[in-house]
């Protein structure tokens, strides 16, 4: 990819800057896969009492395993409903005898929910690391900086997430029903941009709510810093090596408290080091080339995406 360190730019917010380069949902909503293999879920009395279920209200597709833990499995499935159309979500299997507390059951096993809960479209931080995704330092306090406003605003209303890097996403559609954050009391369409105005979706998933203190909020800007900076690497070798490790944070604040310069809120935030000032964004255009870039390997990490037609990869970002 060419870059050009010429090109002309605007001030602008970090989000806007990383939403620009992010492809326009609508136009992405082509390339949404399903998967053809129909799975049977026969509902409990009590879930066809509470939600007045009918035969062939809800049908599924069953997905790809997205993760397993001691008490369930969990897989994506595509589901196609009487009521909402079609969408991606999460479909919750218990590891184990049935409880009376299962939504169902299925050749997979007992369903534990039958609400399910809507896909995140998009690739965590760990794939995205673990696929190479590697960012400028500078690029990546943009990146960094639009989740930390948004991660203000999860605090602000009283919750946090005390997310790990498998739990932060960079999103590639808002989810069904999502709020818009200019228009209170209306909900969104697809397009995350009208008549090009920046609009929602958040660019960060952060999966879990849990009520906010000050303690978990210290600990999300650390967990959300550690995260960004395991795509990037800075130039001191020392403060890199403290960066990537995740015990690290303590020894990190002390050797930057050490040295007393100000430093990039990345960095602040990762040691707590809050006593520092802040340094601002560095600004040129290769940021742009980098962000987009890094668009593109969301779309190919993310398993709901088709990325058998080239041309999912050739889409123009927001216009801004």
């Amino acid at each position: 990819m060419g870059i050009n360190l010429m090109r002309p730019r605007t001030a602008r917010t970090p989000f806007e800057r990383v939403v620009a380069q992010r492809p326009a949902p609508d136009v992405l909503g082509n390339y949404e896969r399903s998967f053809g293999r129909p799975l049977e879920i026969a509902w409990s009395t009590a879930t066809i009492a509470r939600y007045d279920i009918n035969d062939g209200d809800v049908e599924f597709e069953l997905g790809p395993e997205l993760g397993r833990s001691d008490g369930q499995i969990r897989y994506l499935c595509y589901i196609h409903s009487t009521y909402e159309g079609g969408f991606a979500a999460i479909l919750d299997i218990r590891r184990g005898p049935a409880t009376g507390d299962d939504a169902g059951s299925c050749e997979l096993g007992p369903v534990m929910h039958y609400v399910m809960e809507w896909y995140e479209h998009g690739a965590d931080f760990v794939a995205l690391r673990d696929a190479g995704v590697r960012l400028s330092w500078e690029a990546a306090q943009w990146l960094y900086a639009v989740g930390r406003e948004e991660l203000d605003d999860i605090h602000a209303g009283g919750k946090a997430v005390s997310p790990g890097r498998r739990s932060i996403r960079l999103g590639l559609f808002h989810k069904p029903y999502t709020e818009s954050r200019k228009r209170p009391g209306r909900y969104l369409g697809t397009n995350a941009a009208s008549s090009g105005e920046i609009e929602w979706p958040r660019v960060f998933a952060f999966i879990g709510r849990t009520a906010r203190t000050e303690s978990l909020r210290v600990s999300d800007r650390a967990a959300l810093a550690f995260a960004v900076g395991g795509l990037t690497q800075h130039s001191d070798p020392a403060i890199d090596r403290l960066l990537h490790d995740p015990d690290a944070g303590p020894v990190l604040r002390d050797l930057l408290l050490e040295r007393g310069a100000a430093v990039e809120p990345l960095l602040r935030d990762r040691a707590d080091a809050t006593a520092l000032d802040a340094l601002p964004l560095a600004d040129h255009g290769s940021i742009d080339d980098e962000l987009r870039t890094l668009w593109h390997r969301v779309i190919a990490l993310d398993p709901m995406m088709d990325t058998s037609d080239p041309h999912v990869f050739e889409l123009p970002g927001t216009p801004t």
